[in-house]
């Protein structure tokens, strides 16, 4: 492979979950030299979360002997507007209207800092070193505590007119059903988010809460009928994406899709049941080439780019 010559400097990348906060610094080729994951309520509490990162990305600079960083981006569970950059978060999500992260983080590290949306990071971490070495059409699915994609076409990303595209997990898909953190009922994250996952293994295990336990790591008998719902109900959801884009594969990403293999295989069945003949032949489904660190893997593939652009 033909490299560019690696000029001194740092890149950070920054992964901001509804549960976690996540960073890795590279050097500016994009090599990835440290990286931390710790839990956080990010949705309630933007402002520690900020502080939570920046303190991160500093300790793993000291760490590998780097300076200020030339660059940072940052990933959160909200469409971002594509010409302003602006956040648009659903009506749950006002914490992140409620702060200028650009400028705290910026002030925290001393460099430009780019916003991005979680899941279409994960579809660049696929995109620039994954599936999509393989394969120019794909979709990558994030299903953690909210269920987004990032969808990429002919090797480019596909945001759409403002930045929206992606949104899935507030598709119907049970009209009249379960309350959604977004206001309607019945969305795509009221049966197969993380958090929809919790509160059925909840009621099938008899506990009075799932929230401690790692979704991945569940192997009841009984938690196995509730992926295997869960994944049928995205399963048939994505059906609707492949008979009208027709990627080749599609890449489940997040808690959820890249721990628990029951999702998997009910995302396939339902696929190859249910999408035209032609265009289910051609879909591969696999799991996230990172695991759940495919929204920072992402945002240092992005902050590359964009360096190497500056």
């Amino acid at each position: 492979m033909l490299f560019l010559p690696t000029r001194p400097g740092n890149l950070v990348g920054i992964d901001f979950g509804h549960q976690h906060v996540a960073v890795a610094v590279s050097d500016t080729r994009g090599k990835i030299l440290g990286q931390r994951r710790r839990g956080h309520d990010v949705d309630h509490d933007v402002p520690r979360a900020i502080d939570m990162a920046a303190d991160m990305a500093k300790e793993i600079l000291q760490e590998v002997g780097g300076t200020t960083p030339d660059l940072t981006v940052a990933g959160i569970p909200c469409p971002i507007n594509r010409e302003t950059g602006a956040v648009l978060p659903p009506r749950s999500l006002t914490g992140w209207l409620d702060v200028d992260a650009v400028a705290d983080l910026s002030a925290r590290l001393g460099c430009p800092v780019h916003l991005a949306n979680d899941a279409s990071l994960g579809s660049i971490a696929e995109l620039r070193r994954g599936v999509g070495r393989r394969h120019r059409d794909f979709i990558y699915v994030k299903i953690s505590h909210g269920i987004g994609a990032g969808i990429v076409l002919d090797g480019t990303l596909r945001q759409g007119a403002i930045g929206v595209a992606g949104e899935i997990g507030h598709i119907a898909v049970r009209p009249g059903g379960d309350l959604c953190r977004c206001g309607a009922r019945g969305c795509l994250e009221t049966v197969a988010s993380s958090s929809a996952l919790r509160r059925d293994l909840a009621a099938v295990m008899s506990l009075p809460s799932a929230e401690a336990m790692s979704i991945g790591q569940i192997a009841e008998p009984a938690a196995t009928r509730v992926f295997l719902d869960a994944g049928a109900v995205l399963g048939r959801t994505l059906c609707t994406l492949c008979d009208a884009l027709n990627p080749a594969a599609i890449v489940l990403g997040g808690e959820v899709g890249a721990t628990v293999p029951a999702i998997l295989t009910a995302t396939q069945q339902a696929i190859s049941a249910h999408t035209q003949q032609a265009t289910a032949s051609g879909v591969a489904v696999t799991t996230a080439t990172f695991g759940q660190d495919n929204e920072v893997v992402g945002a240092i593939a992005q902050a590359t780019m964009l360096a190497q652009v500056a």
